[in-house]
């Protein structure tokens, strides 16, 4: 049987990403597991800091048990093991272990080029390509070079009814709601 393990890994340690990937595969392969496919690795924004952290790379992996004569309380066990080390991990933020079963197959992540513009215009490049959008908020008066000249005459708004009250605005309402 597959699983899937995807873990998180804060930013402040991007550094160390090697070596703790290698120490997670320590732990599965040491449980038994052998690792099969490819590994997804991405670089992302959390949805909520986690740890103070707001960025993180995230890392999937699948991975089967060999065969063995009572299959599933086996598993369970390592599984359960396994899940119990990478929360002790002061390396591994979040992490998750799931049935592959009916999982779609990993994929290598595709490089967004919003992402990139993002982080380009945070340093003050930006991509000089992309048209700026209109802002929607207050914008200044623009100066006309036309000399102001004063109103030759007040202009006069045509006066608008009064509105007369309704006299039977009871009745209306009565009929109304039904009463």
């Amino acid at each position: 049987m597959q699983y899937e393990i995807c873990y998180l890994v804060g930013e402040a340690k991007d550094a160390e990403l090697d070596r703790i990937k290698g120490e997670v595969e320590q732990l599965i392969t040491g449980k038994g597991g052998a690792f099969v496919g490819i590994e997804t690795v991405e670089k992302r924004k959390l949805a909520y800091p986690v740890n103070k952290e707001i960025r993180g790379t995230y890392v999937a992996r699948r991975f089967e048990f060999a065969p063995s004569e009572s299959e599933e309380a086996v598993e369970s066990n390592r599984i359960s093991e396994i899940n119990k080390q990478l929360t002790l991990s002061a390396d591994v933020m979040r992490a998750i272990v799931v049935n592959a079963a009916g999982l779609p197959e990993l994929k290598q992540p595709e490089v967004r080029s919003s992402l990139l513009r993002r982080d380009d215009s945070r340093r003050g490049g930006g991509d000089r390509r992309r048209p700026m959008r209109p802002t929607t908020g207050y914008s200044r008066p623009q100066a006309s070079a036309a000399p102001v000249s004063a109103p030759s005459a007040p202009v006069e708004k045509p006066v608008e009814k009064a509105a007369e009250p309704d006299q039977n605005i009871d009745q209306k309402l009565d009929e109304i709601l039904n009463i």
